[in-house]
């Protein structure tokens, strides 16, 4: 009967509840020592929602005042929320076509042998290789992202090298396509720290 449905508690379950932080928040006063039982369930589930929703509050706020910072707030009504994440995140869909225009050669011609077996290579590569291409050399998984490539160092035995602080790819003389792709796949996925730019990368 109702009087039962009054007294009927969800065990376990108090007026409180636990946010990311760790932090514990109280329904009522002293709610964590209350039960929960079955007359204020809808009630309890629409609170535990509303402060689970606003938990991030001030750190999103903290983020809209910095991007107000940069970006003109009158813009936002001209993007959708797509445009919007393209434009501040980049384009996670990546070809090698795409990487090609974003290509500048320096003290290389982008018709040498070495040039041809690098986009040989990336046109082998999985989207996933593609991005993590990039991560190596600009340090960002996504485009755009301008890449400058340059001669590295005159020995074929060697790892090409990248310094993400100008986006810089440094390719020694490999002979094949093959010999580049090797040293390449190993480089994109073994040497990826981008705080040491001096170190073999």
């Amino acid at each position: 009967d109702d009087d039962d449905d009054d007294d009927y508690k969800l065990e376990g379950l108090t007026l409180s509840t636990t946010l990311s932080s760790g932090r514990l928040v109280e329904m009522v006063p002293n709610g964590s020592e209350l039960p929960l039982k079955k007359h204020n369930l809808d009630e309890y589930v629409e609170w535990v929602k509303q402060m689970r929703m606003k938990e991030s509050s001030l750190q999103f706020d903290a983020l809209r005042r910095g991007i107000r910072e940069v970006v003109p707030p009158s813009i936002f009504s001209l993007l959708t929320w797509q445009e919007l994440e393209l434009k501040v995140c980049g384009n996670p869909q990546i070809t090698v076509e795409d990487i090609r225009v974003q290509c500048r050669f320096d003290g290389i011609s982008r018709s040498e042998k070495i040039i041809d077996y690098l986009f040989t290579v990336l046109g082998r590569f999985s989207s996933r290789d593609l991005s993590q291409f990039l991560r190596f050399v600009t340090g960002r998984k996504r485009l755009p992202a301008p890449v400058s490539i340059r001669r590295g160092v005159q020995d074929e035995n060697a790892l090409p090298k990248s310094a993400t602080c100008v986006n810089t790819l440094f390719l020694p003389p490999y002979q094949s396509a093959q010999a580049l792709e090797t040293k390449l796949r190993y480089a994109i996925y073994h040497c990826v720290s981008i705080d040491n730019d001096t170190a073999p990368r």
